[in-house]
């Protein structure tokens, strides 16, 4: 049991009744809930560790609350670009749902936070016998694919200043607050550029009035100016995620009897 609410006014909720705080296990119907509470354990994740790289097998599936994650690309050379960002909206290594163990590339906490963390053999299992957290991981797993794709169209075709200001939008939303600790130098890590053009943008923002930031806490004091400095991409994928977790894309299709056909539905 636990409680909510606040001042005098607090009622006893069941713990199998209390939110997960990440939107793929709340979306788990009741009875898999309570059956995967038992496999969840709490962790605290530092900012710049790296939670996978493409050497280990994965033998963890991480399912953030607060912390942020980044899937990075690392070229030959060294340098790297990252090309999706996880956060309480869904779960890292999403590959062990379809069996996979490895990544081509790396995995890093971005913004320090917390995360429940579950053995990747018993996720596995747990996929194969709970329907809700199949339909949950795959809605997911498309979520994610449609940010990696938009986000390779976004480098190429959108500017530093574009760019910044979405990649702050979507941490914002994946870390839950407005107020998070970044440096310059992840931040120019993350975007795949020097420092100093990530120094130009931030302080572009910042005299703008849609950011503060000092020494390496940023503060968004202005969303929907950020917003507008911000290209289409930030708009466009949290709209997707939205409709896909919510499973709208779904609707307009049913299945046959005896063919396993999908038909459009009356």
């Amino acid at each position: 049991m636990t409680l909510y609410g606040c001042g005098h006014k607090q009622a006893i909720v069941p713990i199998e009744q209390v939110p997960f705080g990440n939107a793929v296990l709340d979306l788990l119907p009741p009875n898999e809930a309570e059956r995967l509470r038992s496999l969840l354990t709490f962790r605290d994740v530092p900012q710049s560790t790296i939670v996978y790289n493409p050497v280990t097998p994965l033998d963890t599936v991480y399912f953030p609350t607060t912390c942020v994650l980044s899937a990075v690309t690392i070229m030959l050379d060294g340098t790297s670009v990252e090309i999706g960002t996880i956060g309480h909206e869904g779960f890292g290594a999403v590959q062990t749902a379809l069996h996979i163990r490895r990544i081509p590339g790396e995995m890093i906490c971005q913004v320090a936070g917390e995360s429940y963390v579950m053995d990747a053999d018993s996720f596995e299992a747990a996929v194969e016998t709970m329907p809700g957290l199949r339909m949950a991981a795959f809605r997911y797993l498309q979520s994610l694919l449609n940010l990696m794709s938009q986000s390779i169209a976004c480098n190429r075709l959108h500017g530093l200043l574009e760019r910044c200001a979405r990649w702050l939008l979507m941490t914002r939303d994946r870390a839950g607050s407005d107020s998070f600790y970044l440096t310059q130098e992840f931040l120019a890590y993350m975007l795949g550029v020097r420092r100093s053009g990530v120094s130009i943008a931030a302080g572009s923002l910042a005299q703008a009035g849609f950011i503060r930031y000092r020494r390496g806490h940023i503060i968004i004091i202005d969303g929907p100016g950020l917003e507008s400095a911000s290209c289409e991409c930030y708009r466009v994928v949290r709209d997707r995620t939205e409709r896909l977790m919510r499973g709208e894309d779904e609707h307009h299709f049913r299945r046959s009897n005896g063919t396993g056909k999908l038909l459009p539905s009356s």
